[in-house]
């Protein structure tokens, strides 16, 4: 399905922020963000058409949409999916999933070289990826404990999303500041949009 504008809407709704965004065809990126892990499905559309109203597109206007795959919270993915393949649908528009860590991938390598990223899972257990280039493969991605994260991650910087970076028993100094790096809504649609022009859309009948 080839893109009807270069508008893409980008939504994130796996973490305890929300995160939305439009990506005009200009290059510039419109953000809006809600940090509240349990109201995400209250604020999801109002959030959208935020960022709609700010750029003065009309949703007709969107050419494509991506969405996060997580890893991170079931019930935030659920409700982000969801709309992403509503609106999809709707508006007969291709829809692609990227990754927490193919996002972030290009744009952490650069800055710091081989990097660990770590986000919540079950209870005292982890996903974690390590970052050792500027793309990253999903298929990486493992689950420790507490005393394997120590173990796999080494002398690695590390990146903590939705982890209070005390409670990993971790070096503070190996903890990348969330002040100096955090998730964006622009990596996201950045990926997006080079996910839509590599391979296509993603197959969203299932």
């Amino acid at each position: 399905m080839d893109l009807k504008t270069g508008n893409i809407l980008g939504i994130d709704s796996s973490t305890s922020s929300l995160r939305v965004g439009l990506g005009r065809e200009n290059g510039i990126i419109i953000p809006a963000e809600r940090n509240d892990r349990y109201r995400h499905a209250e604020f999801i559309f109002p959030l959208i058409d935020e960022v709609l109203e700010k750029a003065k597109v009309e949703k007709s206007e969107i050419g494509g949409i991506v969405v996060s795959l997580g890893p991170g919270s079931f019930t935030g993915l659920r409700i982000g999916m969801a709309a992403a393949k509503g609106l999809a649908v709707a508006l007969d528009i291709p829809l692609v999933g990227v990754s927490i860590f193919n996002a972030i991938s290009d744009r952490l390598y650069k800055r710091y070289g081989k990097a660990a990223v770590v986000i919540p899972s079950r209870r005292d257990e982890y996903y974690l990826g390590t970052i050792a280039a500027a793309e990253f493969d999903d298929g990486l991605i493992g689950v420790v404990n507490q005393t394997q994260l120590r173990e796999k991650i080494g002398d690695c910087r590390l990146l903590a999303i939705d982890i209070p970076p005390e409670n990993l028993g971790i070096p503070l100094c190996q903890i990348i500041n969330p002040t100096e790096f955090s998730v964006k809504i622009d990596d996201f649609i950045m990926a997006g949009k080079s996910k839509l022009a590599q391979s296509g859309a993603d197959d969203i009948s299932k």
